[in-house]
């Protein structure tokens, strides 16, 4: 039997500011700003934490609320709400609420939350977001106790237990796991009936083809207004060799076999997705123009912070934010700002993108943005605006 629940935190998109809003931003003010919307998460997903481990999980609809604060037409950070009412794996009701803040310069993603449930569960938690993976790290958690006299939880741990499970890609059944594991068990009760028992299973295994792989596992055991319990599976099983299985399903207490319901299998080998960060001196070389007409010129070397975005190992994009002090080709001491993005696809040049921000000590002030033109080598000036006060 088999499978188990991916502790995945709260699924959000990545894709935090519209590409128009940022650019309106960027080019509208020279100071600090913030940019807000509004939009429905159809996919959000949580595990609800007590003490440290998953009791339990909620998913489906909650309404977002973000804001972005821009400082010199650059992102600084960003502050993610989210709030509304879901139903747990358990049936219960729960008033969500939970705050995301995106660190645009590490990216570093922290999480609070506050749920409470109308059975009086209650969890409060702290944590961030691991990019790889879109887990959600727990930190800390506190439960405090239920508003009811006739609710509790009893806990067991079992270790280095036997555990066997087939191995299931788009449905088929392509390998098989065994050995032993540990589980962390908890059996809900109300009024002196068992309601339902969450088992949580993690290990390494080794499978008939001698990869070895790491397991976890949720499984629920749902014994409410059923004649015969409801014995629910998710799981989400890694291989050294690349392999992968994700999936959900239940165990058929006539045969105790797994019946698999939903499956997934990504592709082998792969890295999935990651960033990667560092630090160069970054060459710039920029014309100040003020209504289409250069006025100044600068270049030089600055530091830069690097973010390079892979998928299976593959560059897809890059994010270069340059900043520092130049003296331009009149002498003017200029403070510069520049965020620049490269995009890679399949063999063609990169789309290599910039925006700008420059402020000089007499009062100039340059705003701008462009992208490189690889044929002739060649910045190519979209839009420059100089804001009253320039020369």
């Amino acid at each position: 039997m088999g499978a188990f629940l991916i502790l995945s935190g709260c699924s959000k998109s990545d894709d935090i500011i519209p590409e128009d809003n940022l650019l309106e931003s960027q080019l509208k003010s020279a100071n600090t700003n913030t940019i807000q919307d509004k939009w429905t998460i159809t996919n959000y997903y949580t595990a609800l934490i007590c003490d440290g481990e998953v009791v339990d999980y909620v998913e489906g609809s909650i309404d977002g609320h973000f804001r972005v604060h821009m400082k010199d037409g650059i992102p600084e950070f960003a502050i993610v709400n989210y709030s509304g009412i879901l139903v747990s794996g358990n049936g219960e009701v729960l008033t969500v609420k939970e705050s995301l803040k995106i660190n645009f310069e590490t990216y570093v993603q922290t999480v609070r939350w506050n749920i409470k449930g109308d059975n009086g569960s209650h969890y409060i938690g702290s944590g961030y977001l691991y990019w790889n993976t879109w887990d959600l790290v727990a930190e800390k958690t506190v439960c405090p106790p239920v508003n009811s006299s006739d609710t509790w939880t009893v806990k067991h741990k079992l270790d280095n237990f036997f555990y066997s499970t087939p191995l299931i890609c788009d449905g088929v059944e392509v390998d098989h796991v065994s050995g032993n594991i540990n589980a962390h068990i908890l059996e809900h009760y109300k009024d002196g009936v068992i309601q339902f028992v969450l088992i949580n299973q993690n290990g390494t295994l080794t499978s008939d083809n001698g990869e070895v792989l790491t397991i976890k596992q949720s499984d629920k055991i749902d014994f409410k207004d059923y004649s015969l319990p409801i014995y629910t599976v998710r799981w989400n099983i890694k291989g050294e060799n690349g392999n992968h299985y994700i999936g959900s399903g239940y165990i058929d207490l006539g045969t105790w076999d797994l019946v698999a319901e939903k499956t997934v299998c990504p592709p082998a080998n792969s890295a999935d997705t990651k960033t990667e960060n560092f630090w160069e001196q970054w060459p710039i070389s920029i014309p100040l123009i003020c209504d289409g007409v250069e006025v100044d010129y600068v270049a030089g070397s600055l530091d830069a912070h690097i973010r390079v975005h892979k998928k299976d190992d593959v560059i897809l994009f890059a994010i270069i934010n340059v900043s520092g002090t130049l003296e331009s080709d009149n002498g003017e001491v200029l403070t510069i700002k520049e965020s620049e993005k490269l995009e890679f696809n399949d063999g063609e040049p990169p789309v290599w993108t910039f925006r700008w921000n420059i402020k000089g000590e007499d009062g100039n002030h340059y705003i701008g943005s462009g992208y490189f033109n690889w044929y002739t080598g060649e910045l190519i000036v979209e839009k420059a605006i100089c804001p009253p006060g320039s020369d």
